[in-house]
């Protein structure tokens, strides 16, 4: 089983800097950093590859590249970088010269000359697959992919479910929100062609790292990279990723510290009421939940040849299911039950006078369901 915590832990020391295996990917190629240092002939043992934020000429905005700084530099230190905002300005010294070399520009600048003529070797940052493959390569999942498509692929072959594939960011939004999203999960962001551009690694409670866009919650004090609940303060990272760029999302988990639902009461059929029409829904014993819109030729068997499919999860609290397709979520308190109401959050209400076969549950948190055991046939 992998461990996915040492994918995190990867993450959180490598957000702003090469990843441990010392490459960072362009549009076109690999840079090997320990190739860079004898280019720039430079002592690997002073120096270190940062990425740091700069500003083009004639251009809006902030752009982000590849730099060699000194180690022993105050200000190369992970917090004083920080608290500068990431700006390679910062390395920039009082008597005109500059304490930073210049490996490779971001990936829309081109060859720019950012100041005093300085034009890097390198164009095009595309790291973001190749840090979350990295990533996961510490946990134990061999996933290792430069193309964010692949990731994907390779994710999904290595037991990752498929929460919701390119959906909008309200519906991503309801999926992380529902407690099934976990650290070392993978958030990819692609465009209504159904490609995929961008991929992040989870850090749980709707935080994410990534490159290569210098992002991850420790660096929430930037008001441009992170968005934040307005009326809790919390930071949701992941948002940023789903701009105009690459709007849609999908969200893929991996399993391994699920609760096991093969010997849960809940698997088999169940007839689900919504807007006054009745599906035919079948939860399996592996966490796979798809429907019917008719019923079923018997309910002694598994469904076969769904229309439409999805995961079912329980945590400590609710039965939930994300439909792949959508993006929609369903959520069954799993509380005691008694006639047709839940009873309120803390009822002392002995579970006993639950009644079996019968869930009230709601869709994507605004309209009413209710699933009752079809009679067996």
């Amino acid at each position: 089983m992998a461990n996915m915590t040492l994918a995190t832990e990867h993450a959180d020391r490598y957000w702003c800097e090469v990843c441990e295996d010392g490459r960072v990917m362009t549009k076109h190629q690999a840079i090997v950093i320990r190739d860079e240092y004898q280019n720039f002939k430079l002592d690997p043992s002073k120096w270190m590859a940062v990425f740091l934020k700069y500003t083009v000429l004639g251009k809006s905005g902030l752009f982000e590249g590849l730099f060699f700084v000194e180690q022993n530099d105050s200000r190369a230190a992970k917090g004083v970088r920080r608290l500068s905002q990431f700006m390679v300005d910062n390395f920039d010294n009082h008597d005109g010269t500059r304490s930073w070399h210049f490996i490779c520009s971001w990936r829309d600048a081109g060859k720019d000359n950012i100041r005093l003529g300085i034009e890097p070797q390198y164009t095009g940052l595309n790291d973001c697959a190749h840090f979350v493959s990295e990533c996961l390569s510490k946990a134990g999942l061999k996933v290792a992919s430069t193309d964010v498509g692949q990731l994907v692929s390779n994710c999904q072959a290595a037991g990752a479910k498929t929460l919701c594939y390119q959906v909008d960011k309200d519906a991503a939004r309801r999926i992380l929100q529902a407690g099934i999203v976990k650290a070392g999960d993978v958030l990819a962001f692609g465009t209504s062609d159904k490609k995929l551009h961008h991929s992040v690694l989870s850090l749980g409670d709707e935080k994410i790292a990534m490159h290569t866009y210098i992002n991850h919650p420790e660096f929430d004090n930037n008001s441009t990279l992170v968005e934040k609940d307005a009326t809790t303060g919390k930071v949701r990272n992941w948002e940023t990723a789903a701009n105009a760029a690459h709007p849609l999302v999908t969200i893929l988990h991996f399993p391994f510290a699920d609760k096991q639902l093969g010997s849960s009461p809940r698997v088999g059929w169940w007839k689900v009421t919504w807007r006054r029409e009745e599906y035919y829904y079948y939860l399996h014993g592996d966490g796979r939940a798809g429907y019917l819109r008719n019923p079923p030729k018997t309910t002694k068997q598994p469904l076969v040849g769904p229309q439409a499919t999805g995961f079912w999860f329980e945590t400590d609290s609710d039965l939930v299911i994300c439909w792949s397709g959508t993006g929609s979520v369903e959520t069954y308190p799993l509380s005691p039950r008694i006639g047709k109401r839940n009873p309120p959050s803390g009822s002392s209400v002995h579970a006993s006078l639950q009644l079996p076969g019968v869930m009230d549950g709601r869709w994507n948190d605004t309209e009413d369901l209710s699933a009752l055991r079809p009679k067996a046939y």
